[in-house]
């Protein structure tokens, strides 16, 4: 999340799903929880991930995949807030609504829309690390490194497999709940990171590393 904010924000992986930003400018660009971040201030602020909607990003129900993401709100209010989604109905991660606000992992059943949703881990206006596991069909919501649910909560909505692109900062369908703050270090897989990988990652990357001393 490095680029200027008006530019393609690059894909690191050799598929070059590089993100097309919306209403954001070269100010955007500033620092973040690891060099630069993104700061998503405007209604429309938002990147997008053109030609993703049919790709793979586009997890088997019952697999395995990790989303995550440094993110530092700046509104706590009672609506949602999307850090990345692909669509509604297939998976987001978001600052969900309410006073106090808590941090959301949705999943979908690509085919009966079958939703699972974790909550967990109260939004502060601080720099926090949040991850999303999917295991099979366990899924887990992880923030600073520790698990804050893995109790699945069940909805229905009807089906959008492969309709929609991946987003960060705003609702894939409509462009709506837009992020208000900054988000770094937005990274997806098609691997079910551990426990331990996740700590580690929360450890090694926060700005008041943790892990490694240097005496």
């Amino acid at each position: 999340m490095g680029q200027a904010g008006n530019t393609k924000a690059p894909d690191a992986t050799i598929h070059h799903y590089d993100g097309s930003p919306s209403d954001m400018t070269a100010a955007s660009a500033v620092p973040g929880a690891i060099g630069i971040s993104q700061e998503f201030k405007g209604q429309n602020a938002y990147i997008r991930m053109y030609n993703t909607a049919s790709s793979a990003l586009e997890f088997p129900d019952v697999g395995n995949f990790t989303v995550s993401a440094w993110v530092h709100t700046d509104s706590i209010d009672r609506n949602i807030h999307y850090i990345l989604s692909k669509g509604e109905s297939r998976y987001h991660c978001a600052q969900f609504a309410g006073i106090p606000s808590t941090w959301h992992f949705d999943v979908y059943n690509n085919l009966r829309a079958m939703g699972e949703y974790l909550l967990g881990g109260e939004v502060g206006k601080k720099w926090t690390y949040v991850a999303g596991v999917r295991r099979g069909s366990a899924t887990y919501l992880y923030v600073d490194g520790v698990c804050v649910d893995s109790t699945l909560t069940g909805e229905t909505r009807p089906s959008d497999a492969t309709k929609y692109d991946l987003v960060i900062g705003a609702m894939t369908e409509d462009f709506n709940g837009t992020f208000k703050g900054k988000i770094d270090e937005v990274r997806l897989s098609n691997v079910s990171c551990s426990m331990d990988w996740i700590r580690l990652c929360y450890m090694n990357q926060k700005i008041d590393d943790a892990l490694v001393v240097f005496k």
